[in-house]
């Protein structure tokens, strides 16, 4: 008997990979992506490495929630749809904020579409926390999870749209 929002069991690998190791490999990958910008910043050599690896991890997580079973109740149609969206543009505003500080080909468009879709998703994702019924549980986390990168694609692409004239 299929119920629609039956609990799913808390074991596996699924609950492995989004319970534990990819909090902590973020957490990781946020502190790797601000020491490669403090190098960035300081002007210390091959700050490159360092921020390439941090940012493509970024993305690659961020890549990944979107396939996160819902725990519990689902938020609703919009709500599964802002979180999507939400996680998407965060990992293609990491690209674009990383094409842009190394800077490579095609930074100005990738930048900012993914800073435009992460304002847009992070919009969306408010909306569907004020007006959700159902859990919010998952909007929440994943708007806390992408604002930083949000913020940060946000502020590079307005700090940098007077070199791309």
């Amino acid at each position: 008997m299929n119920e629609p929002h039956s609990e799913r069991p808390k074991s596996g690998f699924v609950h492995l990979l989004f319970e534990q190791i990819l909090p902590k490999v973020e957490t990781l990958a946020l502190l790797v992506t601000l020491s490669g910008i403090a190098l960035w910043i300081a002007g210390f050599g091959d700050y490159r490495s360092v921020l390439m690896v941090g940012m493509v991890t970024l993305a690659g997580i961020y890549f990944l929630y979107v396939y996160q079973p819902p725990q519990g109740e689902e938020p609703g149609a919009i709500g599964k749809l802002a979180v999507k969206l939400l996680h998407v543009s965060a990992a293609v505003a990491a690209i674009g904020v990383l094409f842009t500080l190394l800077p490579l080909e095609g930074a100005p468009p990738m930048l900012a579409v993914g800073a435009a879709s992460s304002v847009l998703a992070t919009g969306l994702t408010v909306y569907a926390l004020l007006t959700a019924t159902g859990s919010k549980n998952a909007l929440r986390a994943g708007l806390l999870r992408t604002l930083m990168i949000t913020c940060l694609a946000s502020y590079v692409f307005v700090t940098t749209q007077q070199l791309w004239r």
